[in-house]
């Protein structure tokens, strides 16, 4: 192809083109104000000191980092088969865990339900009832009774009263007792303030409480019975005597032949000043040890 220029038009405002074959074409060009230029793809730059990458290496390239994104993908999928495991070995201990914890908890209600049978057991078997007057006194309880002496001359009845505390555990049995003399009236409020500080379902032995046994002269703010007797001078009494005798004998029946120890109070009366003393029998060792 060859080119040339018309001289009646040397402004450069037409070009015509030879092309093969003899043909010609014409071009217009562009104002003189305009410049024509043409893009050119830019190339990538490359920084200082970078090598230049020729085709080959930029394929080696891409290949290892494909290779490089594989590895990545198999070391996740290895790490998370240990990690699933890892959760079905801590989901295996978990249950293990709960089921040794169940075991405990069925394990103590056992022993709890078979503690508190035998507690029931031990409360209902411990001591047995205590039998006094035609009445039975259980374990860790306390009643009131009354033993008939007589009647009076209207007819009335008269009853001597007894409390009496059996206490759950073992242990002796004692009596006390006050007013034999009806005027010495002291050791009832002894014996009632006693009785209330005892606890039958915490003490060991037996308590039996008789705090007026002269009835007839506690009656009557007297010393002796109605037939001027002295209570305290009739002991060990008979079943067929006199009132005095009677009582005594019954008192000796039902309450000092049933304890091992006894402990009777008597106070001043009658205008009288009594200093504090214990009277008991010396030669009874075990008596004396105690008073």
């Amino acid at each position: 192809m060859t080119a040339t220029t018309d001289p009646e038009h040397d402004d450069g405002s037409t070009v015509s083109k030879k092309l093969d074959g003899g043909q010609e074409s014409s071009v217009s060009a562009p104002d003189s104000d305009t410049t024509a230029t043409t893009k050119k793809a830019t190339p990538k730059r490359r920084r200082i000191g970078e090598p230049k990458l020729t085709a080959a290496k930029k394929t080696a390239k891409k290949s290892t980092a494909r290779s490089a994104s594989k590895e990545t993908t198999a070391k996740k999928r290895t790490k998370s088969k240990p990690t699933t495991k890892k959760k079905a070995i801590k989901a295996t201990a978990d249950k293990k865990a709960t089921s040794k914890t169940t075991a405990a908890k069925k394990s103590t209600t056992k022993k709890k339900t078979k503690s508190k049978s035998s507690a029931r057991a031990r409360r209902t078997t411990t001591r047995p009832a205590f039998e006094i007057a035609g009445h039975k006194v259980s374990a860790g309880k306390r009643m009131r009774m009354e033993l008939p002496i007589g009647n009076l001359m209207s007819g009335t009845p008269v009853a001597l009263p007894l409390i009496v505390v059996h206490g759950r555990k073992d242990g002796p049995v004692v009596w006390l007792s006050a007013a034999i003399h009806g005027d010495e009236i002291c050791g009832v409020e002894i014996i009632r303030q006693l009785l209330a500080a005892v606890n039958a379902t915490s003490m060991a032995g037996t308590v039996i409480a008789a705090p007026v046994v002269n009835v007839h002269g506690f009656n009557t703010n007297d010393r002796y019975l109605p037939d001027r007797r002295d209570l305290n001078r009739s002991f060990p009494g008979s079943s067929r005597g006199s009132l005095a005798s009677r009582i005594a004998h019954l008192f000796m029946k039902e309450v000092v032949l049933r304890s091992d120890v006894g402990i009777d109070l008597h106070t001043g009366s009658d205008l009288r000043t009594n200093l504090p003393q214990i009277r008991c029998d010396i030669d009874d060792r075990p008596t004396l040890d105690l008073a």
